[in-house]
């Protein structure tokens, strides 16, 4: 089968990633000396840190790389494409009936459901890649793993999601981020990565996801390239990176891309609001001149001591 996915803008490639890493701590009567040697030892921290994110990425994208060429992919791709297209026309809207709408677990664990009993060639397929892929992710802790078409359907992914099954010529998926990698690792070619930066992402409820994909080539009818994609939440990368400590009265927040998401609060500002001016001049500082620290003020007018650093890959 011929590629029909347009070729996608070379933005979605390698290296578009940008994720701040910012801690912060909160002053109490410093001597100069005291604030010179806290914020010495605060950019350190936020270096430390901002390394160990670039490196859960770096990762994320060699996996993308390696996995996108393993010929049990490769196969797996072709199998539920050919079974796809054997259930005719309307076989997303059965399966998306099947395994969605019908499904008997709660939305959070649509995944559990292997086989419902449809006696498809698709669900024989299905049920025994399912279980395979719940241990990968539970292994590397990534959010979602997606196989696509060359076509641009998402013949399958592991959450059961509103993407499941969407054809992404078509709205309103055509412009979504999954949308996007899917077009640059066609264009790509196998082995070079494409990657989109997180953004608030629909069948995640308006939560932030960053998709990793690279293109599928091999045997059947996949040989035109079809796309791997991994999904990531702020929290697999938060997770390695969040540390509070109440009586430091310390935090740690995370800048990402066009926007931020806090991702882990002491309860002394656990219940600040999303529009924290701090937060917005942090983000605005490293747009204007990218790695930093400093002295702001936050919206009670306290003196807090932040730092920051950019990650890119």
């Amino acid at each position: 089968m011929k590629s029909v996915l347009p070729r996608g803008s070379a933005v979605f490639t390698a290296g578009t990633v940008v994720l701040l890493a910012v801690t912060l701590v909160v002053l109490q009567a410093l001597g100069a000396d005291r604030r010179e040697h806290s914020i010495a030892d605060l950019s350190l921290v936020t270096s430390l840190r901002s390394s160990n994110a670039k490196n859960e990425l770096e990762k994320a994208r060699s996996d993308a790389i390696l996995w996108s060429s393993f010929g049990g992919i490769i196969q797996r791709l072709t199998d539920l494409e050919e079974a796809w297209l054997a259930m005719g026309s309307n076989a997303g809207t059965v399966l998306e009936r099947l395994y969605v709408r019908e499904n008997p677990f709660p939305e959070s664990e649509r995944f559990l459901l292997m086989d419902p009993g449809d006696g498809s060639p698709y669900s024989v397929i299905h049920a025994e890649f399912e279980s395979r892929v719940q241990e990968f992710l539970e292994i590397h802790g990534y959010d979602d793993l997606l196989l696509l078409t060359p076509s641009g359907r998402v013949v399958y992914s592991f959450r059961k999601e509103e993407d499941f099954g969407a054809d992404l010529l078509t709205e309103p998926w055509q412009e979504t981020p999954l949308a996007q990698v899917a077009r640059a690792a066609s264009a790509l070619g196998p082995g070079v990565p494409s990657i989109a930066d997180f953004a608030p992402y629909g069948p995640r409820g308006g939560d932030w996801a960053l998709f990793i994909g690279a293109s599928i080539h091999g045997a059947g009818s996949v040989g035109e390239g079809g796309a791997f994609v991994l999904r990531l939440t702020p929290k697999h990368i938060g997770g390695h990176l969040v540390r509070s400590d109440q009586q430091r009265k310390t935090a740690a927040s995370m800048i990402l891309g066009d926007g931020y998401r806090i991702l882990g609060r002491p309860p002394w500002i656990e219940e600040a609001a999303p529009d924290d001016p701090i937060e917005q001049k942090i983000r605005n500082l490293a747009r204007e001149s990218g790695d930093g620290g400093g002295v702001l003020r936050d919206r009670d007018g306290n003196e807090v001591l932040v730092a920051w650093e950019t990650v890119t890959f």
